[in-house]
């Protein structure tokens, strides 16, 4: 019972970092301004407040501007995969890139630019990879493996037998 319900806690963690956005969002226009940068966060967006301040704090850089805009897009509607959470979850919890001596898995080169943010979290024990041995750090992350990565980084205490629990189609892997 008690297993269940630290699962049911950690499943609704995903769910309140979606309503982080709401939460700090204000209808119409503000009067902060224009994007910073991030040629799609206007002051009138709803989700201006937040995304200017996870610029604000580092958290996000937006994406290349390949249309001669000089400036970066944030992509608001964009699922995030699984290299971008973790950077962003990593710089919100206050750690540091580390340099990889050497690739952390197969699919993550030492020299891409979210391999700091990989190797960080394998330091710490965040994360593990698949069976496989893979990252697979384009695919979109799923609320398990937000959950889990989540978990791990704020050190938030579970109990031994979560860890064992199985998914219908097998045990969860991270």
């Amino acid at each position: 019972m008690i297993g269940r319900m630290r699962i049911r806690t950690l499943l609704a963690v995903p769910v309140l970092l979606a309503a982080i956005p709401l939460a700090h969002a204000t209808p119409g226009c503000n009067a902060i301004g224009w994007g910073e940068g991030l040629l799609d966060n206007t002051g009138c967006g709803l989700y201006y407040p937040a995304i200017s301040w996870m610029k604000s704090e580092g958290y996000v850089e937006g994406y290349a501007d390949t249309e001669g805009n000089n400036g970066r897009w944030f992509r608001p509607f964009k699922t995030v995969n699984r290299a971008e959470f973790t950077k962003m979850t990593l710089l919100a919890a206050g750690m540091q890139p580390k340099t990889c001596a050497k690739a952390p898995f197969p699919d993550v080169p030492k020299d891409a630019w979210f391999a700091p943010y990989v190797c960080a979290a394998v330091d710490a024990g965040i994360i593990s990879g698949f069976p496989d041995g893979t990252f697979k750090p384009d695919i979109e992350i799923n609320t398990a493996n937000a959950s889990k990565i989540l978990v791990k980084t704020f050190e938030v205490p579970t109990i031994a037998a979560d860890a064992n629990v199985e998914q219908e189609s097998g045990p969860v892997q991270i």
